[in-house]
């Protein structure tokens, strides 16, 4: 039986003492279950859109970019402990969706399963541009090596969030909250399940501005805070019926999305802090129906996971919950000012360039302090970021383990 933990009531020492690893038969179903995956970053580096490339991490990078080329597993050359590595060529594209590039409201992507979802915006520039109820969006089936069309989101997704609980992914976005079922396509161009449109909070109708959210592990209840305070739930088993409901008059405390854990039965994110930005962040899942009188207990571990290289700015970050204990993998996407070549009389200085930066690591609670750490597990490793892509998607990047 899951037992869930109400936290202390002192909001400045962020809860109560977090829980340990469990062990048991769950390493073993586990190891039996593994199959080998993949991480999958969109970047707008296509002359016409949008490229889908695919990031083996458990091979070594070639100078090329590609990895081992039966594709195979590898020792790795990533340098341990947030070191400075080598920069090697981004991997070819795997898919690429035509659409208009350098504005985040016109493409977005979801995944669930084995599927990615290309949500086309019908925007054209700034100006809304209503399609036919047929237009259809493109959907890979990444198993089924499988190209697939789906339909439209019901309302055009604006800055949207994707959750995907059980085989169906939720959006809730600045302009509407709706889902779609994922069902297996007939034929070569069968379709996906329809959108469903749902209701909106008053909250997210005033001001769309939500600071983190999470998935809880019952696997079907949406936790969403916001940045003007308070946290709201829905159950998305009873979607059809369900309203948002608000939880607590406080907020997660992560940066964005938090993934929950089994093996630490916590959730784990970033910290939301600016003092601590970088630093993994460890949070106790509360009781969907306990009230929410008290804020969960949380602790912010002492690592600094994001590049402290003083020649690199931080563009943008997303954390990747990987399969296996407790493993993550952290996509950073940095600029680099390599500055002025030395001794050049015409002082020529290069231009900024991107990198992005994979940062694989394991966590574990402390023994004594029950603090999210990851010790010695870090591997970086560092791609080229295409030259074309736009600064607007790698200030949030997009990537997916599948």
């Amino acid at each position: 039986m899951h037992v869930f933990r109400r936290s202390s009531s002192r909001a400045d020492v962020q809860g109560s003492r977090m829980p340990k690893r469990r062990s048991g038969d769950r390493d073993g179903f586990r190891a039996s279950k593994r199959r080998r995956r993949h991480l999958y970053l969109v970047f707008d580096d296509w002359l016409w859109g949008y490229s889908i490339r695919k990031v083996n991490l458990s091979s070594s990078p070639s100078p090329s970019g590609s990895s081992n080329p039966n594709d195979g597993d590898g020792d790795g050359v990533d340098s341990p402990n947030n070191a400075f590595p080598a920069e090697h060529l981004m991997p070819p594209a795997v898919f690429r969706v035509e659409a208009q590039r350098g504005f985040p409201q016109h493409f977005t992507a979801a995944a669930s399963g084995s599927k990615i979802i290309a949500v086309l915006s019908m925007r054209n520039g700034f100006e809304y541009r209503p399609s036919a109820p047929s237009a259809s969006i493109p959907v890979f089936d990444l198993r089924r090596r499988a190209f697939t069309l789906g339909p439209r989101p019901e309302v055009d997704l604006v800055t949207p969030i994707f959750i995907p609980p059980g085989g169906r992914v939720f959006a809730l976005s600045a302009d509407s909250f709706q889902f779609q079922v994922l069902e297996p396509g007939s034929g070569r161009c069968g379709r996906e399940g329809q959108w469903r449109k749902l209701q909106m909070h008053p909250s997210f109708k005033r001001e769309f501005s939500v600071s983190s959210y999470a998935l809880h592990p019952d696997g079907r209840t949406i936790f969403v805070s916001t940045a003007s305070g308070g946290t709201f739930t829905f159950d998305t088993a009873a979607a059809g019926d369900s309203n948002w409901t608000e939880h607590g008059r406080w907020k997660l405390p992560f940066a964005g999305r938090a993934h929950f854990d089994p093996d630490l039965d916590v959730w784990i994110g970033f910290s939301r802090r600016k003092r601590t930005k970088g630093h993994l962040c460890a949070c106790d899942a509360p009781r969907p129906d306990d009230g929410g009188e008290r804020r969960p207990g949380w602790k912010v571990g002492k690592e600094k996971l994001f590049s402290e290289d003083p020649a690199e700015k931080h563009v943008g970050a997303t954390l990747v919950c990987m399969e296996g204990q407790s493993e993550f993998c952290l996509v950073q996407c940095v600029s680099r000012e390599d500055g002025c070549p030395p001794g050049d009389p015409l002082n020529v200085c290069r231009p900024c360039r991107y990198v992005c930066r994979l940062t694989t690591f394991s966590v574990r609670l402390g023994e004594e302090d029950g603090l999210p750490t990851v010790g010695d597990s870090r591997r970086v490793r560092c791609y080229k970021v295409p030259e074309t892509t736009s600064g607007f998607t790698l200030g949030q990047p997009v990537a997916f383990w599948m």
